[in-house]
């Protein structure tokens, strides 16, 4: 027993001198980092439309596409060079890839002989965005021996791509007469289908900052551990649906295999509100930083 703590102290008096002789001028770190990271992407997307028949009026359809996205992982890296002990300079990138999944609530109703119809119906979608924001940034440290505090900001690239699906929703109808010995008799039939929409996969790049601040567990004078929260901001960004003409079934069960043509579906993408995206998060993470190079501090 004695000899182990002879041997550990030592190794603590080896390591404060270490720590006492690190962090001058011309040092270099290396750190890899991953860790929880809060998505900022929340929206509503609304259609409505309304319009009259030739024996139904007051027609009235509607489709909202809420959308939030999940919370994930973050993971990057990062190069620091120190001009001295308490200023320096960062060059990184990370990632954070999220899910935005979305669900619609749809519906229509109109007026008939004087009554009222409606219904409601509820669809599910998917959607996610990749960010990858590249940093420059100032670092400041200040350091107790076995413990270093940084702060660093700086301007941050962004490359985003996003892309959605969700199911909408869109009424038709189609109406002939038929003429009896007494007159003529209009009829109508009407119903409402699940248009497919999309954000196509969508690629951009913004500018914004990053800001955050680290904590560095020394381990020795090239390695330590670190604690990182930073946020990093990039502006939202409105993407347009996009629906999908084609072939479908009215939900009414008054259609069957109706067609419904482009001009129809570009007609309901232009009565729905885009959807909004939001590359910024924040981030809490940790990870290895691995240091060399550099002389005695000022």
């Amino acid at each position: 027993m004695r000899k182990l703590l002879v041997g550990l102290g030592l190794c603590l008096l080896a390591t404060s001198v270490g720590f006492g002789q690190f962090g001058g001028a011309g040092e270099f770190s290396f750190k890899a980092f991953g860790g929880f990271s809060l998505a900022q992407t929340k929206g509503l997307s609304q259609y409505t439309d309304y319009w009259d028949g030739q024996v139904v009026s007051d027609i009235e359809e509607y489709a909202d596409i809420d959308y939030k996205a999940n919370n994930g992982v973050a993971f990057g890296g990062a190069l620091t060079y120190m001009f001295g002990p308490n200023f320096g300079l960062e060059i990184g990138a990370a990632l954070f890839s999220q899910k935005i999944p979305n669900s619609t609530l749809a519906g229509w109703d109109f007026s008939f002989a004087g009554y009222s119809y409606g219904e409601e119906y509820e669809f599910s979608g998917e959607g996610k965005m990749t960010v990858v924001p590249i940093f420059l940034n100032l670092v400041g440290r200040f350091s107790s021996g076995l413990m270093d505090f940084n702060l660093s900001a700086g301007p941050t690239l962004y490359l985003n791509s996003a892309e959605a699906t969700a199911t909408g929703l869109f009424g038709d109808n189609y109406w002939w007469v038929e003429t009896f010995w007494w007159g003529t008799v209009t009829y109508e039939a009407l119903d409402f289908f699940p248009l497919a929409a999309e954000v196509p996969s969508t690629k951009w790049t913004s500018f914004g900052f990053n800001v955050g601040a680290s904590v560095d567990f020394n381990l020795s004078p090239m390695m330590a551990l670190f604690l990182d929260v930073r946020y990093f901001f990039c502006p939202k960004r409105d993407l347009d649906w996009t629906y999908l003409a084609g072939t479908y079934d009215g939900m009414w069960e008054n259609l069957y295999d109706w067609e419904i043509y482009q001009d129809q579906a570009d007609y309901a993408a232009d009565l729905t509100t885009p959807y909004q995206v939001n590359p910024s998060f924040f981030a809490i993470s940790g990870g290895l930083k691995i240091r060399f190079g550099g002389s005695a501090p000022y």
